[in-house]
């Protein structure tokens, strides 16, 4: 059995999820590769650099824990943006706000706007920080496989409205990319972490090959495959994957990889949801969403034990139903091979007529 671990975004509901790795790491489990898009990209990050998963789930706690106590907002507000954009455009009415950015639009972005739109407004000096900080180079190069999802950025405007039209059941927006961290060049794959991350219009893009990426949630808006990333584990063969879901009414579908075990883990309580949510990176919250992933990780391992068992004996019984067939057709080809031996040395014994005569 080759098991993955898919851990979506979410923002700082991504506390969840590392409560949910300190269960998988009690209950033993043996990773061979993950996934993660956003937030869950940067956990990802964490599990991957981990010499063991008991090690990323002491890691995880120790991370979210100060994030708690540094009150993370704070540390990410630009203060040069809000002094050049001053309260009132920061915090607006949503309709204002809006109204205004697609005013600027129509009649053409002032210097205010192309700052949000380049470099967005929260610094992401602090996600660099934690990168430097928590993931070693050398840890990560010899980690389990890390697949991130990134979305192209060809402009905000755009990016926004296909996400508009997403959720309004217009149409779907583009696909994500996926991108396994060990085969890219070392200094780019912090920054495709934090192109995972880049909400639009919040973070600063990522630039990597002469592109611009931004988070990777943002794909396959209405079927949740770029916040829920488990096609690159499929791909790398994971045949049992642990998805990690950070909202309760996700539209993630197992039923579009029916050949792979899924073990989904959701959100038992009520979860914080709405764009302040992402952000809320209080002590507080980051308790209950902690210990909300480990119970619910846990409840859903115990119950699901069984079917994890079966399916890895499934999986081994078709492995030994391989190898049996292809073992049979080898012995097959050389009693085939010893015949043909037989009917030349017996042709060869026999005596040529043409001297009898």
């Amino acid at each position: 059995m080759k098991l993955g671990l898919t851990l979506s975004g979410g923002g700082a509901r991504g506390a969840y999820e590392a409560g949910v790795v300190r269960a998988l790491a009690e209950e033993n489990v043996k990773l061979h590769a993950v996934s993660g898009a956003s937030i869950g990209a940067l956990n990802g990050a964490l599990v991957a650099a981990s010499p063991t998963l008991s090690e990323a789930a002491d890691r995880l706690e120790h991370l979210w824990k100060e994030l708690g106590e540094i009150e993370l907002l704070k540390e990410m507000i630009d203060i040069k943006l809000i002094a050049a954009a001053g309260a009132r455009l920061i915090i607006p009415s949503p309709i204002r706000f809006v109204a205004g950015y697609l005013y600027q639009l129509l009649v053409g972005k002032n210097e205010l706007f192309a700052e949000f739109d380049n470099n967005g407004l929260l610094t992401n000096k602090p996600l660099r920080d934690i990168l430097n900080t928590w993931i070693s180079d050398d840890a990560l190069e010899a980690g389990i496989p890390l697949h991130v999802s990134v979305y192209e950025k060809y402009s905000t405007p755009q990016a926004l409205l296909a996400a508009i039209s997403s959720v309004s059941g217009y149409g779907d927006t583009p696909h994500s990319r996926y991108r396994c961290l060990q085969d890219m060049p070392r200094h780019l794959r912090r920054k495709a972490l934090l192109a995972s991350a880049a909400l639009p219009f919040v973070f600063a893009s990522q630039q990597i090959n002469g592109r611009q990426w931004i988070d990777g949630g943002l794909g396959d808006n209405l079927g949740e495959t770029g916040n829920t990333p488990t096609t690159p584990l499929i791909e790398a063969g994971c045949n049992v994957i642990i998805v990690t879901l950070l909202q309760n009414g996700s539209f993630w579908n197992r039923t579009r990889s029916p050949d792979t075990t899924f073990l989904e883990i959701r959100p038992s309580g009520r979860i914080p949801s709405g764009p302040m949510s992402l952000i809320d990176f209080s002590s507080q919250s980051i308790s209950d969403l902690y210990s909300m992933g480990y119970e619910d990780a846990a409840r859903t391992l115990r119950q699901t034990r069984g079917a994890l068992e079966q399916a890895e004996a499934g999986i081994e019984a078709k492995r030994s139903l391989h190898a049996t067939l292809a073992a049979g057709e080898d012995s097959r080809a050389a009693c085939d091979q010893a015949m043909e031996r037989l009917k030349k040395l017996h042709a060869s014994a026999l005596p040529d007529s043409r001297n009898d005569s």
